[in-house]
């Protein structure tokens, strides 16, 4: 726990050393930090250091799971500026940051935070930047799922749905995507579609954290 004591204290350059440990895949940038246990970053440190993209990703992502929102923006853009061949994921990330934030401020602005963004504002930002990671990388299967899930958030449920489709022409493994028009089309009350995409999605994610509500919905439209 040498690391984590290092990390507590501020030292993010010991990111450097929990990329080489944790041995994550480069170019899928994926990680796993439970390993280190509660470990803090200080605000501003995000500034100067780790300088890669992988480490920055790792950092933006780990920062976001704190809710440390502010400080995950600096760090993916940041990413954005050391790595531009990563630019969709780092437009992804902060897409999801933002995402979070609308849906966690919708009903919890008060008169006494008159300058507080609204989740409207959140979530129009979340569809502006995966709109752009659309733009500059149009077969990414994930910015369309991700933009088909915001969609579907705010009510833009036909939307929603040619952007799942897409995600599905693009990656057939693309199984989220299945998840999201099982839940569209329930909302559609077109069942059999609904079905049809949920059970999709459990054949090949069965112990997904999604697979609780997939079930229930199947439930629901088989008494029905």
């Amino acid at each position: 726990m040498a690391l984590g004591v290092r990390l507590e204290s501020g030292d993010v350059t010991a990111l450097r050393e929990v990329v080489l440990r944790t041995r994550p895949k480069v170019d899928s940038l994926t990680w796993n930090f439970s390993l280190l246990g509660d470990w803090i970053i200080r605000s501003g440190d995000v500034a100067f250091n780790p300088e890669g993209a992988a480490e920055l990703f790792a950092q933006a992502n780990f920062l976001f799971t704190r809710k440390r929102y502010d400080d995950a923006i600096i760090a993916f853009n940041k990413m954005e500026k050391v790595a531009p061949q990563f630019l969709a994921d780092a437009l992804r990330g902060k897409a999801a940051v933002r995402k979070f934030q609308g849906a966690a401020s919708w009903g919890k602005r008060t008169s006494l935070e008159p300058d507080t963004p609204s989740g409207d504002y959140f979530m129009r930002e979340s569809l502006s930047l995966l709109e752009e990671c659309i733009r500059i990388e149009p077969a990414d299967s994930e910015c369309h799922y991700e933009l088909g899930s915001t969609l579907f958030t705010l009510g833009r449920t036909l939307e929603a749905i040619e952007q799942f489709e897409e995600a599905i022409r693009i990656n057939h493994m693309s199984y989220l995507s299945h998840y999201g028009l099982g839940l569209a089309f329930y909302r559609l009350e077109r069942d059999e579609d609904s079905v049809f995409h949920l059970l999709e999605f459990l054949k090949h994610d069965p112990s997904s954290q999604y697979s609780v509500t997939a079930r229930e919905l199947l439930a629901k439209m088989e008494d029905s």
